[in-house]
């Protein structure tokens, strides 16, 4: 998909806000916008998502 940045698009990445400078390759993103007449997106906001390894605990649950 075309994904179209505006002036007003945020960008979050967590908690923070970020910039489309900020944007990589392979980055895993939710945006939230309508589609253009050209099956576009227009964003009004990019989620950036956490990467699978971030979403994995760094050491091993206790678990009693």
């Amino acid at each position: 998909k075309v994904v179209i940045l505006r002036d007003a698009t945020v960008i979050r990445r967590f908690r923070s806000t970020a910039t489309p400078s900020d944007l990589k390759i392979d980055d895993k993103i939710g945006v939230i916008g309508p589609p253009t007449d050209q099956g576009q997106l227009e964003a009004k906001l990019i989620r950036v998502l956490p990467s699978a390894s971030m979403l994995r605990p760094q050491r091993p649950l206790n678990r009693h």
